[in-house]
């Protein structure tokens, strides 16, 4: 049985990745600790507290920022 997958981009490059991907699963996908970043899904924001329950589509944009403190 072969699993579904559809194409999300992030900054904009393609990120292949299985159907009913949440956008708390995308740090593992970019292999970078979740605790330093931020996304914008289709130029909106998406508070940490929402990633568990957003559902990402076929052909989503991402914007992926990290974030760094310092003065």
């Amino acid at each position: 049985m072969s699993v579904m997958t559809m194409t999300i981009y992030v900054n904009q490059q393609p990120l292949p990745c299985p159907m009913n991907t949440l956008l708390a699963d995308v740090p593992a996908l970019l292999q970078l600790p979740a605790q330093h970043l931020a996304f914008a899904v289709n130029h909106t924001i998406v508070h940490r507290q929402q990633w568990a329950d957003f559902a990402l589509n076929h052909g989503d944009q991402l914007d992926a920022f990290t974030l760094v403190a310092g003065g």
